[in-house]
């Protein structure tokens, strides 16, 4: 059940964007955005996966659990390893098949930091305080 909401939600994103550029449309352009043409099957299987996925509150869990017990993820980080293997272990135990590929992202280290007063009230000429 729960790789079904998974894609449900997945596949819920694409049909409201999906809906949102059909409603800009013309009637007889909505029905083939890009030159691609949407069965009314497809569109009710959609809608049904869409209904699914908003009546469950899986994908909620997940993101809370995410921003509560992982934290802030700047790329290069421990945190954003954590949420990969996180999500990664989230859809193995879902029965899908998960490969990870390595990625080289530039990261922002600290160096060490420093501070000179060079002028203050009461400085001893040529005497600045660190």
């Amino acid at each position: 059940m729960r790789k079904i909401l998974l894609v449900a939600f997945c596949l819920s994103c694409g049909f409201f964007a999906f809906a949102q550029y059909s409603v800009s449309r013309t009637p007889e352009a909505a029905s083939t955005p890009e030159g691609a043409t949407y069965s009314p099957q497809l569109r009710s299987e959609l809608a049904a996966l869409r209904d699914a996925a908003l009546n469950d509150d899986y994908a909620y869990r997940q993101l809370a659990h995410l921003t509560e017990n992982i934290g802030p993820r700047p790329a290069g980080s421990l945190q954003a390893e954590a949420a990969v293997d996180y999500v990664a272990n989230e859809l193995r135990k879902l029965g899908l098949d998960v490969h990870l590929e390595e990625v080289r992202v530039p990261r922002w280290i600290r160096g060490e930091d420093t501070a000179q007063l060079v002028e203050y009230p009461g400085q001893i000429p040529t005497r600045p305080k660190k």
